[in-house]
């Protein structure tokens, strides 16, 4: 399968190849862009304080990535490194990365609301585990024992 970017509106855009066939795509036009919906459904009321959470658990990955750093762990994602190692870059990153998600949350929630809030206890979830094993972590290494 080959992806190609095409400026939009080109000719060549209106047609894809799937399984071996052109199939047309409709283009947008400026009528439907027009008429889309600036606002949708109402939303549940358990988005926002997951929502809310997850905020919470970026504060919390960044402060205890900071603080296992500072008990001698180091970075395992390698785009993090550079990141972690000043208080106001991890912050820094952590802040659009949460609005990036509260954004496509809301959009998602748009469209399939059921969808979007699985995510985001899925996102929380993982978030959680990676806030635990930190603080383990620099608990430990700042007492003296081996980690696990």
């Amino acid at each position: 399968m080959m992806m190609f970017l095409l400026p939009p509106g080109t000719a060549a855009q209106q047609y894809v190849e799937v399984l071996g066939q052109s199939v047309e795509l409709p283009l947008p036009t400026k009528e439907s862009r027009d008429e889309a919906p600036t606002e949708c459904a109402p939303r549940s009321p358990w988005l926002r304080p997951m929502l809310a959470t997850q905020a919470a658990l970026h504060v919390a990955d960044a402060h205890s990535t900071r603080r296992a750093i500072r008990a001698g762990a180091t970075e395992a994602n390698p785009f993090m490194r550079w990141a972690v190692r000043s208080d106001a870059r991890a912050y820094g990153v952590k802040v659009p990365v949460t609005a990036g998600s509260w954004w496509l949350s809301h959009r998602a929630s748009c469209v399939y609301l059921r969808g979007a809030l699985w995510t985001v206890i899925a996102v929380n979830a993982l978030l959680a585990l990676v806030v635990r094993h930190n603080y383990v972590l620099g608990t430990r290494l700042l007492e003296g024992t081996r980690p696990r």
